[in-house]
């Protein structure tokens, strides 16, 4: 049976990938800090997001304390 057309439980909480986004702040920091070369086009995309952009926003806006202008997508 083909999922296409039904609605899934979302997974969408506020401060669901809290730990996630705290690991990689501390993990690749050098690397979510470059803005050099090809890193200089560089964006965050979070695709299929959920219900809210929950997640999404609180994601960028963490990593966004290392690189501030760091662009954004979210795709719902």
């Amino acid at each position: 049976m083909s999922l296409a057309g039904y609605i899934t439980r979302g997974k969408t909480a506020r401060n669901r990938l809290r730990r996630v986004d705290t690991y990689l702040l501390w993990r690749e920091r050098p690397l979510l800090s470059r803005r050099d070369g090809a890193f200089a086009h560089a964006l965050y995309v979070d695709v299929g997001y959920g219900a809210t952009p929950d997640t999404f926003l609180e994601s960028i806006g963490r990593l966004r304390q290392l690189n501030p202008t760091l662009p954004a997508l979210g795709w719902k």
